[in-house]
């Protein structure tokens, strides 16, 4: 089967970059890079939860220690191939990502946010208090680098197995965001029990979230122990969870390309403050507020509230009433405008199948022909209406197939205009005598 075209640019991508890399000489340059690709892989996961799953999460480092810490010893003290150590740390990382998600089926929120930064405190701890298994602040040394024919990776090697690793990760998550996992963890967002009542299993869906961010942040903390060949306490912090969670917050949660976009721009101003820790903490924190208070939606997704302000003026033209009710609570509309709004919130994605169940219930014959001129419009642009209706007069009238039920069976079939005018249609118990 042929690769899709989006694929085809990512590999495209991929290849200029690497061709690009061959060609810089400056080990210090391609360590910015090879970060660049590590604070990458973090945030692609932990967009995962928190941008799309919506679980709070300030355990990064706890998992990035999980990754690096196996990875280093297993190199250490055995014989196994480190390509095979890389795959041991994803799997140990990723049990801690289990062992994490079984809170997150009791508290929500702040207190979730609690237990993962607590996760990460105890790693924290763990690495640096035990010293006969961890090393501690002297750490372990003789991690057996990545290689290739034998050889340990070159420093633009490691930054190619980087930037493959990215796009792979980037092409398998967005497959999986694009289809019904990534529905079901929007829904999560919005309401957990609603999404259960219509079939999503909350409890699996966040496992798995949390899951594919511990992967991703275990496999960029073992890149970086089997690069440096030394792993110490030192590298574990609580700056390093605030600085992935930055990460993905700047690029913009729920963006495919925000984490990206986070680590390549935070990368480099980290880069250019090293010699000023002090500024740097004071930045990060800057940056933080920033990201939260003045663009919550990050810097890549700044233009989708344009497109979202479009939509809602769009559908405020199809029902002007909506509009001079633009100031009042949905709660307080009556319930003829409340039924515009439940299809103009249908229409904001603008979808090419609309189901509509009976839209002039209980609604005043004013409402229900300012919802049928809506409807009759939508067919004219495309747009798909499967509707179910016991209006038969309006409905018949804009159909272009209809089927007449009785006690549960279709009694006839046809063009809507036929069945309009068809004898048995208007003897019946229709409305229509």
């Amino acid at each position: 089967m042929m690769p899709s075209r989006h694929t085809m640019i990512v590999l495209l991508v991929v290849a200029a970059l690497i061709g690009g890399v061959t060609l810089i000489g400056n080990d210090y340059y391609l360590r910015i890079f090879f970060m660049m690709c590590v604070y990458s892989l973090c945030a692609a996961g932990m967009n995962v939860l928190v941008g799309y799953a919506g679980q709070k999460s300030l355990g990064q480092a706890g998992l990035f220690a999980a990754g690096a810490y196996t990875a280093a010893l297993v190199t250490a003290h055995t014989e196994l191939d480190p390509w095979l150590a890389l795959g041991v740390a994803a799997i140990a990382s990723g049990v801690c990502g289990v062992l994490i998600a079984l809170p997150s089926l009791r508290v929500k929120g702040p207190y979730l946010a609690m237990v993962t930064l607590a996760f990460g405190i105890v790693v924290e701890k763990l690495v640096g208090e035990w010293t006969e298994v961890f090393g501690g602040a002297q750490g372990i040394y003789g991690i057996r680098p990545l290689t290739w024919l034998g050889q340990p990776l070159s420093m633009v090697q490691w930054v190619c197995v980087g930037i493959a690793l990215c796009a792979l990760t980037y092409l398998l998550l967005r497959n999986l965001l694009d289809g019904r996992f990534g529905r079901a963890l929007l829904s999560l967002q919005a309401d957990e029990i609603a999404s259960s009542s219509v079939g999503v299993r909350v409890y699996r869906a966040k496992v798995i979230a949390f899951v594919i961010a511990a992967v991703t942040c275990g496999v960029a903390g073992a890149l970086v122990a089997q690069q440096n060949q030394y792993i110490n306490s030192d590298f574990i912090t609580f700056h390093l969870s605030i600085f992935i969670l930055l990460v993905v917050l700047f690029g913009g949660p729920g963006s495919k390309y925000g984490p990206l976009v986070g680590a390549v721009t935070l990368t480099i101003i980290d880069a250019l403050l090293a010699r000023w820790p002090s500024a740097q903490h004071f930045l990060y924190g800057f940056l933080l507020l920033f990201a939260l208070y003045v663009m919550p939606g990050g810097d890549s997704r700044r233009h989708d509230a344009a497109a979202v302000d479009h939509a809602i003026e769009r559908e405020f033209a199809r029902f002007p009433r909506l509009k001079e009710r633009r100031e009042q609570f949905a709660g307080t509309l009556s319930g003829g405008e409340q039924q515009m709004l439940a299809i103009s919130r249908a229409l904001m994605s603008e979808p090419r199948l609309c189901l509509l169940d009976e839209p002039s219930l209980g609604l005043t014959p004013l409402i229900i022909k300012d919802i049928f001129n809506v409807i009759a419009r939508l067919r004219e642009t495309g747009v798909t209406i499967l509707l179910v209706e016991q209006m038969a007069r309006q409905a018949l009238g804009i159909a272009d197939r209809a089927y007449v039920l009785e006690t549960g069976r279709i009694t006839l079939e046809g063009a809507g205009r036929e069945l309009l005018n068809d004898p048995k249609v208007k003897a019946a118990d229709l409305g229509m005598h």
